[in-house]
């Protein structure tokens, strides 16, 4: 198998995965007692993963970067327009080596909050890696809900 199909097959994996959240946490956006109530999922042919032929404004050479995946959910009101999105990637600061990481396949999520002009983002890593199970689908919403409360106090 070569090099390029692997890759292919681990990107539709990861694809895979971002459908089995979606569906796991829709439930919980049409209940009206649960922290999600009200938000709604930013789907869709592009929506969720990284565009093929990423260039950084065109200061690099063409990248494939369609291997980057999230998931957001969206929900405004009157007054404000908020996010929350599910990276199924963690970037990490290694100060002993003074180097970045991309860990691949460990969640983090973020929240954000825009009202006008003053935006609030919080971002929350996971010891939470792919692929999912129940527990873990249930891990991550219980550390999503206590960290919304925090966020929203």
């Amino acid at each position: 198998m070569s090099f390029a199909t692997v890759k292919n097959n681990y990107k539709n994996e990861r694809l895979k995965e971002r459908e089995t959240l979606l569906n796991y946490l829709l439930p919980f956006t049409k209940n009206k007692a649960h922290f999600l109530y009200g938000y709604t999922f930013i789907n869709g042919t592009n929506a969720g993963k990284g565009v093929t032929d990423y260039t950084n404004n065109s200061t690099i050479t063409e990248y494939d970067l369609s291997n980057w995946i999230w998931l957001t959910l969206k929900r405004s009101t009157s007054t404000s327009h908020e996010d929350i999105t599910v990276y199924f990637q963690s970037s990490n600061y290694d100060p002993r080596t003074d180097n970045w990481l991309a860990l691949f396949d460990r969640l983090s999520f973020s929240f954000q909050e825009d009202k006008g002009k003053k935006t609030n983002k919080v971002m929350i890593k996971t010891d939470i890696d792919l692929p999912f199970d129940t527990a873990k689908l249930k891990k991550l919403l219980d550390i999503m809900a206590k960290e919304f409360e925090e966020f929203y106090k």
